[in-house]
């Protein structure tokens, strides 16, 4: 008769021992919020075994990062995240050089002079407007909206934010509605977000996320590859 698998000698029978409730699970990795480690000490069973059960029990695991995003939304809450107590005004009257050679290429990838690594320059099948649009997601969405007759206009407007900007990526006239689409967020535009909110609390603004687009048969999945639909344009030259 074979043997159980055994780890470091020692013969375990836990995983057919180990069938805990979909609400004994539910109780301590979603609303006690321990982590699949701390699950697995408790029952004495191996880390791997309580991952398994998750899964077959459809519990929704967390994200490996799900601790460290939680510090820096109650950072943010408390007003105490460093991207909030940053002294913006000091940092630009005595820039560090990393800052000024980040300045210099910025300004040379503003002439043209240095290739776009993100975005690139499209002309708009309606209106034949050259714009600059900063990923596929917003440049699918511009013509989603073209393609059903919704009047879109792509960044029309900037809002001042705390001695920088905030920039939505579309405003729907019609609804009197900004667009803002966003695969993931860094704490800094997150902050940056949450004031715009604060300052302009009148402004109809909702945030687009993968799922939505999606849902609207804009994209096909959020991990499938990013591929350009219309071609590059040169930059238009000053007139």
């Amino acid at each position: 008769m074979r043997k159980p698998r055994s780890d470091k000698g020692v013969i375990r029978h836990a995983y057919r021992k180990f069938d805990p409730s979909t609400e004994w699970l539910r109780e301590r990795y979603e609303d006690r919020r321990m982590s699949a480690g701390e699950i697995a000490a408790e029952a004495g069973v191996s880390e791997t075994l309580v991952k398994n059960r998750l899964v077959e029990h459809s519990v929704q695991r967390r994200n490996p990062t799900w601790r460290f995003r939680e510090i820096a939304a109650e950072m943010i809450a408390n007003g105490t995240h460093p991207l909030q107590t940053f002294d913006r005004a000091a940092a630009a009257a005595n820039p560090s050089e990393r800052e000024l050679a980040k300045r210099r290429r910025n300004s040379e990838r503003m002439k043209g002079r240095v290739p776009q690594t993100r975005g690139r320059w499209i002309e708009r099948p309606d209106t034949h407007e050259v714009i600059y649009v900063h990923s596929t997601w917003e440049e699918r969405l511009l013509l989603h909206f073209i393609e059903r007759g919704i009047r879109a206009e792509y960044e029309p407007r900037t809002f001042p934010v705390d001695g920088g900007s905030y920039t939505p990526d579309f405003y729907l006239p019609d609804e009197d509605r900004y667009i803002e689409v966003k695969g993931y967020w860094f704490d800094k535009q997150r902050i940056k977000f949450n004031r715009f909110r604060a300052l302009y609390p009148h402004i109809n603004i909702e945030v687009w996320y993968g799922d939505r687009l999606i849902e609207m048969g804009v994209i096909a999945s959020v991990k499938a590859e990013r591929v350009w639909t219309l071609p590059a344009v040169p930059k238009p030259t000053a007139a």
